[in-house]
């Protein structure tokens, strides 16, 4: 049962991703399928988010979050190391990642500007206001799957202009801090704003109008790819595919995806030994059940002689039987929030674990109970009770 519980918490766990933004029905990121390439990417070219916006009347709002900001924050005697994208203000009309201080709609507005989550500013500002406050940034190439950088290089000061909530719910995008994309410019940095072949650096998330269908969306990402790709021999043949925001986790294993949840394929295999552990359990109880109600016969005899019906001696056994699960409940809930404790902490979230972990021993109690029901329903039904007295 504790094994059980456990990977249903996972799964359920992952299934928690993204599910509190209130647009995540009408929000997208957009892979890209290259021709010469073996399988799909979640990162796209630069200027798609733009062409989106720009020309396609179905897309609401269109953002992107663009790689290379790691390295280490300093902040008077205080240091931290801090990794997270560029982007603008439209990431916050997308997402609901609310802000503790600042102005969602300027926060990320001019150069040298950047959003920090409430870890870095515990870590950087203790209890001061950082708004408004500045930082030095020491860039070492660092991204959210890498812990070792290059020697660190002055990229300037930067204005910290909001502070992210602390929250315990999950999202598939995990950063430090967001720098305003502007900054791209003062930075003079590999400029790939106008590259539609480079498809490595950023990712395009894309806020459709809520009346809006998805095959819409997919017509226009088929027309905008083979419009920009149909004279590239190298790249001809590449599409951009929508992947709703509420699929991503789990979701199918794509090169340079930036989440750290499970793949899909991962999420079956997880769910299929869940079934397995329990239907074996099931199993193995059933037939335990059977035997202990085969040793009661006389006791069973007796009662059936006194006037028992049928439906009041399965009742009895089956309270039993309920009694004694519940027990291995009580003991088997424990184990699993100590295992997730020790080794799962960081997959499984604590709210979730409490919630599901209550709805989960209920239904082990029902599911269990019911299978121990069948068969003593059965053997007491139709056994007669004169040789059940008989028996030895």
């Amino acid at each position: 049962m504790s094994v059980g519980m456990l990977i249903i918490l996972m799964l359920a766990d992952q299934k928690s991703y993204d599910q509190f933004h209130r647009k995540k029905n009408d929000a997208y990121r957009i892979n890209i399928d290259p021709g010469n390439k073996k399988r799909p990417y979640a990162s796209r070219p630069a200027p798609l988010a733009e062409a989106l916006r720009t020309d396609y009347p179905i897309i609401k709002e269109a953002t992107h979050l663009i790689k290379g900001f790691g390295g280490d924050a300093v902040y008077g005697q205080h240091f931290s190391e801090i990794r997270g994208y560029f982007t603008d203000n439209s990431f916050f009309r997308i997402f609901d990642f609310e802000l503790e201080r600042g102005d969602e709609a300027t926060a990320l507005s001019k150069p040298n500007t950047m959003v920090i989550s409430h870890k870095v500013a515990q870590r950087l500002f203790g209890n001061e206001d950082p708004v408004g406050k500045t930082i030095e940034f020491y860039d070492r190439g660092l991204d959210m799957f890498t812990d070792e950088g290059n020697p660190p290089v002055e990229w300037g000061s930067y204005i910290i202009t909001g502070v992210l909530a602390k929250t315990p719910l999950k999202s598939h995008i995990t950063f430090d801090v967001l720098v305003s994309e502007t900054s791209l410019k003062t930075l003079r940095l590999y400029d790939s704003s106008a590259n539609w072949g480079d498809f490595s650096r950023s990712y395009t998330y894309v806020l459709v109008h809520p009346k809006a269908e998805e095959r819409e969306l997919d017509i226009a990402l088929i027309a905008l790819a083979e419009g920009k790709y149909r004279d590239d021999e190298n790249l001809r043949g590449t599409t951009f595919l929508a992947q709703p925001l509420t699929k991503i986790s789990p979701g199918p294993v794509l090169g340079n995806d930036p989440t750290d949840s499970l793949p899909l394929f991962a999420y079956y295999i997880l769910g299929g030994l869940a079934i397995l552990v329990m239907a074996l359990a099931c199993l193995n109880y059933a037939h335990l059940s059977v035997a202990r109600a085969v040793t009661r016969l006389k006791e069973i005899g007796v009662r059936k002689v006194l006037g028992a019906k049928d439906t009041a001696l399965v009742f009895l056994l089956s309270k039993e039987f309920l009694v004694l699960l519940a027990v291995a409940m009580a003991i088997a809930a424990p184990l699993s929030y100590y295992a997730n404790t020790l080794w799962m902490e960081r997959l499984v979230n604590k709210t979730a674990f409490e919630f599901v972990n209550i709805v989960l021993g209920a239904l082990f109690i029902l599911i269990l109970g019911f299978l121990a029901i069948v068969p003593q329903t059965f053997i007491v039904s139709n056994r007669n009770p004169v040789e059940a007295l008989r028996t030895e």
